[in-house]
């Protein structure tokens, strides 16, 4: 659940994201009024069909009406809520009020414009769908038409000539994102959708976090390991993919670690640990099942690639050593599979 959606300043209001000036400050006049008499009052924007009822005092409508017409605050809220810019959206956002997500991603997907993919991104986070809520909200920095669109609305609605560079529109996504989503999710926006997309992209997410916690990088590393430490592979190829893979995802986090961060000893242990559970990981799921065979000779060899990479990760002496002992142990094995095949062929 994203706190910037349960507790948006459009949803303690009632209204949808484009609405004006006028209709929020309406709302808030209603919002006193009834407060005053110790009565509350239904918006259909509540969304009482997801979250509890939303949390409403003077003091909370007070600070909300004073950042009204705040750019920054505006950006931040706006860009995860839906919008009734169209007639289609109007039906869409009627629809999932009422709990027909359905018929409201049908409408939605009948306009493509930013407050579709906006509204689309914000229904996708309500419904848990976090990779999916990401990817969509992404692209409205990296699609250019969608930029253009949001810059333009953002201006109109507050009557303010700025123009928001897609970095700054970045950093508001990413800071909201980094506060409310599990690392997990994080570690496959990374990897799985915007690198993929746009390197660029990626690598200020990955400059961004490093700016903001060195902590919070080794922490996705750190997951990422006890992930790769549970995996069970079933064959020798399945060893080395799992392991590969690892390594990838890993890899350029410890490069932004070790550019960034001033004190270099958790970069050490970090690397030690990642040196240390490969090993291990390849001991158990390789070293002690495999026997010599012409069949064996490939995956050795690939075997002895992933054992050099990881003595290039470790640092310290016991751990480059230990590697080291492992790449000895492996190339006397690839040398009788080799010698094996050569007698066979």
């Amino acid at each position: 659940m994203l706190d910037i959606i349960k507790n948006n300043m459009f949803r303690i209001v009632g209204t949808s994201a484009n609405a004006s000036l006028k209709e929020r400050l309406a709302n808030i006049s209603k919002l006193k009024a009834y407060m005053r008499v110790g009565k509350s009052i239904i918006f259909p924007l509540d969304l009482r069909e997801y979250y509890e009822e939303p949390q409403r005092n003077f003091e909370i409508v007070e600070n909300i009406a004073s950042k009204l017409n705040n750019q920054k605050e505006f950006i931040e809220n706006s860009l995860f809520w839906l919008y009734t810019i169209t007639p289609n959206q109007e039906h869409a956002v009627d629809y999932f009020v009422h709990g027909d997500y359905q018929k409201a991603r049908t409408y939605y997907k009948k306009d493509n414009n930013f407050g579709t993919i906006i509204s689309l991104a914000t229904i996708a986070f309500i419904r848990n769908n976090k990779p999916s809520g990401l990817k969509l909200l992404t692209s409205i920095i990296t699609n250019d038409n969608y930029f253009s669109e949001y810059t333009t609305f953002v201006n109109n609605i507050i009557g303010q000539n700025t123009v928001h560079s897609k970095q700054d529109i970045f950093k508001i996504i990413l800071s909201k994102v980094y506060q409310n989503i599990g690392k997990k999710y994080l570690d496959k926006f990374y990897n799985d959708l915007i690198s993929k997309e746009n390197n660029k992209i990626y690598n200020f997410a990955l400059e961004f976090l490093a700016k903001n916690s060195i902590d919070e990088l080794l922490v996705i590393i750190t997951e990422s390991i006890n992930d790769f430490d549970n995996k069970t592979p079933n064959n020798h190829k399945e060893t080395l993919e799992i392991t590969v893979d690892f390594i990838n995802t890993v890899s350029p986090l410890l490069q932004k670690i070790l550019k960034d961060s001033r004190d270099k000893t958790e970069y050490q242990v970090i690397c030690n640990k990642i040196s240390k559970t490969i090993g291990m990981f390849l001991a158990e799921h390789f070293f002690e099942r495999g026997k010599s065979s012409q069949y064996y000779y490939n995956e050795l060899v690939n075997a002895f690639t992933i054992i050099k990479k990881v003595e290039e990760i470790a640092c310290s002496p016991i751990e480059k050593s230990r590697c080291q002992g492992m790449a000895r142990e492996l190339l006397s094995v690839v040398e009788k599979s080799e010698t094996i095949e050569q007698a066979n062929t």
